[in-house]
């Protein structure tokens, strides 16, 4: 797992792409656009406790990155290749709706109505929201 201490924030990669041991491709990536000022994630696979752990904090570190140099944050993720997490796995990653505040903008791009459903369920921010398509999250996120 790509990993990074609290103090490397300054010197965080642009990209971070978190492993399973054994696998070469990533469940995660997490990518700082820079130009368009939007930390963009893709998801991939079923996670367990310890992988949403890894995820959370990683994005952490790239949240405060760009709040050192911002009030706002805006974020895309998506989640269109990982299926309908397990409860746990869900709740704890709803757990980062504690980064986030008023003004920021965090768009999911979904492949199902169900895992939008979830979504909608776990990020109750008045600041995130939930597509089918990523050309509408990308022009949302445009617009906050």
């Amino acid at each position: 797992m790509y990993r990074f201490e609290e103090s490397a924030v300054a010197i965080l990669p642009e990209v971070v792409a978190g492993n399973r041991t054994g696998e070469a491709d990533p469940i995660y990536t997490l990518d700082l656009d820079e130009a368009a000022g939007i930390i963009r994630a893709v998801v991939h696979g079923f996670w367990t406790l310890a992988e949403a752990d890894a995820y959370i904090a990683d994005l952490s570190l790239l949240v405060a990155r760009v709040r050192a140099r911002s009030p706002r944050v805006k974020v895309l993720i998506d989640r269109r290749f990982a299926p309908i997490q397990s409860t746990e796995v869900a709740e704890r990653l709803g757990a980062a709706n504690s980064l986030f505040q008023p003004g920021d903008g965090f768009a999911f791009v979904v492949d199902s109505y169900l895992a939008k459903a979830q979504l909608r369920r776990l990020f109750v921010l008045d600041y995130s929201k939930a597509f089918m398509s990523l050309d509408a999250a990308e022009t949302w996120l445009g617009a906050v």
